[in-house]
């Protein structure tokens, strides 16, 4: 009987730990839920900040940098869903990431050079250019970090012979996610008062994102999200 009631303790703290892993897809399941089926205008986020997040005293009920936030929270939620089995494994990866490089294409020859491919969940957008003028909305701001500059470097391939040559200078998608969170550089440095400010000029999202001019066709996201690893 003694060996037994020591099982049965040793499962229930299995199940507990289990449990816990499984924190933050439980609340926000639950949050969720709520939102959806209560008839009332807001609902508490106590159980997802204490228990889901573990934030105790004052950051539980401060207001969170939400680029801070939902970093932790997508970390968060691979780290359990990669723990579910292998169910889970590169869910968010597939949903979020992304993958680009900065690449100079030799307009002579067309080669193509620059740094390795990274990848990245989040893309950072300006709201204001090198001269100080705000852009009017995100389609704008898109359109500045996928200019095209010209400059002249030496060209290594085998027609070019290391000749000078004039290149395009371009931020390049190699492949975009189902899911593109992008978030505004917002704050600037103040030289004059030596701070630190918030940019807070009215700057407007479309309904309908088109980013085929900036973006190649083989870069279109796949549905279902394509796996970490997967080609």
């Amino acid at each position: 009987g003694g060996g037994g009631g020591g099982g049965g303790g040793k499962g229930g703290g299995k199940g507990k730990k289990r449990h816990r892993e499984r924190r933050l897809p439980f609340e926000l399941q639950r949050l969720f839920a709520q939102l959806q089926g209560l008839e009332q205008r807001s609902v508490a986020t106590e159980e997802l900040t204490t228990k889901a997040f573990q934030f105790k005293g004052s950051d539980a009920s401060v207001q969170h940098d939400v680029q801070e936030l939902i970093t932790k929270l997508l970390d968060r939620l691979e780290g359990e869903l990669r723990r579910t089995g292998g169910h889970g494994d590169g869910l968010i990866d597939g949903l979020f990431q992304f993958s680009s490089r900065t690449e100079l294409k030799c307009v002579v020859c067309g080669h193509k050079s620059g740094p390795p491919v990274e990848t990245a969940k989040n893309l950072f957008v300006p709201i204001k250019d090198m001269t100080g003028r705000i852009f009017p909305n995100l389609s704008a701001s898109l359109a500045e970090i996928f200019l095209v500059e010209a400059r002249e470097t030496d060209c290594d391939s085998d027609s070019c012979g290391g000749a000078k040559r004039r290149k395009d200078c371009s931020l390049v998608m190699k492949h975009l996610p189902p899911l593109l969170w992008v978030s505004l550089n917002r704050h600037e440095y103040d030289w004059n008062s030596q701070t630190r400010r918030k940019l807070t000029d009215n700057f407007e999202f479309p309904l309908v994102l088109d980013l085929a001019p900036h973006v190649p066709a083989a870069a279109a996201p796949s549905w279902p999200p394509r796996r970490a690893g997967e080609e």
